[in-house]
């Protein structure tokens, strides 16, 4: 089973960055995902994945994209 959920995109700042840095404004999107699988013995484990994307976009090509990456 894979869970995941859009997060708000964030803003990239650097700490101690010049002053004409602060008017850039990068962000990215990061995209949660939960894989749970049931192990040999039975027991049901999970991880933890976070994709980080540039494209700030919530569309069904952003999700497909992230979610190839998780489950390749």
């Amino acid at each position: 089973i894979i869970v995941t959920d859009f997060a708000e995109n964030f803003s990239i700042e650097v700490q101690d960055e010049v002053q004409s840095a602060h008017w850039r404004n990068v962000q990215v999107t990061l995209i949660p995902f939960v894989v749970y699988y049931r192990a040999e013995n039975g027991e049901v484990n999970h991880i933890s994945y976070v994709v980080v994307s540039d494209e700030t976009k919530h569309d069904t090509v952003t999700f497909h994209l992230a979610r190839s990456k998780v489950i390749r």
